[in-house]
């Protein structure tokens, strides 16, 4: 793995895990703080159910209360005018009051006359709970409120409800009235449901920004990475090409100096070595013979100097160009060697101008 790489992981990886954590975090949060309002809610339109049923108990006490306090009534008729107000009176499509005797007989239900004047003491709803003791109990301590199931009457299917009973004194009777909450039920259902997917697509939302982060910087890094390596090619093809032209000078600069210096004080030496052999002429021919030999000697050497001053730099690289001073240079290293060369030489780009 690349040194490159790895700085790239350094970064992305704690950035995912810390979107990641702080996205997983506050969608617990937001899913906690979201039950906490839903039970507030909940609790609010239980609350307001209650006052409503109140509200209602007290509707019923007014209308039955006149007949309650006429005194020249007999129980029985009293009792009958009481049980007539109550049964004509409805609200909504599933409201209606109910009245029970002390020992769990039903006296009024509108809605189910088939329980008037059935003993439903030891009656159980689907939950195992004994509603009517159950409600009795309250009411002869003043009244209260209690959840059970009982049927509804427009579905005809059993679901919860909030009773709420009080006692008639005067005959020790229970009234009541109930309102069914399966519609909380459905409205926290909903609300919750539309928290989750409210939670999820905040998730799928976050997720989808860093996903789209992440590949930015991915992106933006390759591109870099491409800048920085063609401008790393550049600066080394810059720096090959002056290292080439700076070669070139010396190679100019070290052909010259051949030429002119070590080459002209050779030949300078060789005048003098053929000046010493005439000079001593036939009078010492030991002497002359080793004068001619050390001038050829020094003739080989001028040669050798200027054979290598030509190679590091050909005039006719300067005068004809490269294609033919190579082709110039190959045709005496045949020349000299006997080897036979091949020239196979591309068509060349055209050269940059070039500043010595």
């Amino acid at each position: 793995m690349s040194l490159k790489t790895k700085i790239l992981l350094l970064a992305l990886v704690p950035l995912v895990l810390v979107t990641t954590s702080i996205t997983l975090i506050s969608a617990q949060q937001v899913k906690s703080l979201s039950e906490t309002e839903i039970a507030i809610f909940e609790h609010n339109l239980l609350e307001s159910k209650r006052t409503e049923l109140e509200h209602y108990v007290s509707l019923a006490m007014s209308g039955i209360s006149p007949i309650l306090r006429q005194t020249d009534l007999s129980d029985e008729e009293a009792q009958r005018q009481v049980k007539a107000v109550l049964d004509a009176i409805t609200f909504g499509s599933d409201g209606y009051f109910f009245v029970y005797d002390n020992n769990g007989v039903n006296l009024v239900h509108p809605i189910q006359p088939e329980l008037v004047g059935r003993d439903l003491i030891n009656m159980q709803d689907t939950q195992g709970d004994y509603v009517i003791q159950r409600l009795l109990e309250l009411s002869r301590n003043g009244g209260g409120y209690h959840h059970y199931m009982w049927n509804k009457p427009s579905n005809g299917k059993e679901s919860e409800k909030i009773g709420y009973v009080i006692e008639l004194p005067r005959w020790h009777w229970m009234l009541g009235t109930g309102l069914y909450i399966d519609d909380i039920a459905e409205e926290v259902a909903k609300i919750r449901h539309e928290v989750k997917l409210n939670i999820r697509n905040t998730f799928f939302t976050v997720l989808a920004i860093t996903t789209v982060t992440v590949g930015l910087i991915v992106v933006f890094v390759i591109l870099f990475n491409v800048h920085e390596h063609r401008l790393a090619d550049s600066r080394l093809k810059e720096l090959v090409h002056k290292t080439v032209q700076f070669q070139e000078s010396e190679r100019r600069r070290f052909s010259r100096e051949l030429h002119d210096g070590i080459n002209q004080l050779l030949v300078s030496a060789k005048f003098r070595l053929e000046l010493g052999a005439d000079s001593v002429g036939d009078k010492n021919p030991k002497a002359q013979s080793h004068l001619a030999k050390a001038s050829a000697v020094m003739n080989e050497a001028i040669q050798e100097i200027r054979r290598i001053s030509h190679d590091l730099r050909p005039s006719a690289l300067d005068d004809l160009g490269l294609i033919p001073a190579m082709t110039m240079v190959l045709d005496e290293f045949r020349l000299r060697t006997g080897i036979e060369v091949e020239q196979n030489t591309p068509p060349l780009p055209d050269a940059p101008a070039r500043g010595d």
